[in-house]
């Protein structure tokens, strides 16, 4: 059964509507995906800006706990010996926080999950009716 159209219409009013709500459905997909992008960003810098005061914070307690050290270990090891010891440990600390901060932002996504599905080469979105 077909459905009845509406007087006056013909198939190329129908195929310039259908091109239109294309057009439209498109302009909202895109849309949609700057805002969905453009809120994982500011969740990003707003979490980079936190982190950044919290890494200065740290940076100044751990020069004021490395003099602390240094002041305890001086008349034990020295004045240089305790400056080489306190100096190795900070070093080896800053490097597996970097192996650390690296390793996290090498999988962080900043594309949602969905764009990433349809923009990863040889994959395509599976329709409701594929398993």
């Amino acid at each position: 059964m077909m459905a009845d159209r509406r007087p006056g219409e013909n198939i190329a009013d129908l195929i310039r509507e259908a091109i239109q709500e294309t057009k439209d459905w498109l302009i909202a997909e895109i849309t949609l995906a700057r805002a969905q992008i453009s809120k994982t960003l500011g969740e990003y810098a707003s979490a980079a800006a936190a982190w950044g005061l919290a890494a200065l914070l740290a940076l100044l307690a751990l020069v004021y706990l490395g003099l602390a050290v240094v002041l305890l270990l001086t008349p034990y090891i020295g004045e240089t010996g305790a400056a080489a010891a306190v100096g190795t440990v900070l070093l080896i600390a800053a490097v597996a926080a970097f192996l650390y901060g690296r390793a996290k932002f090498l999988h962080a996504k900043v594309l949602p999950p969905r764009m990433t599905q349809i923009l990863t080469p040889g994959n395509s979105p599976k329709r409701r009716n594929e398993p």
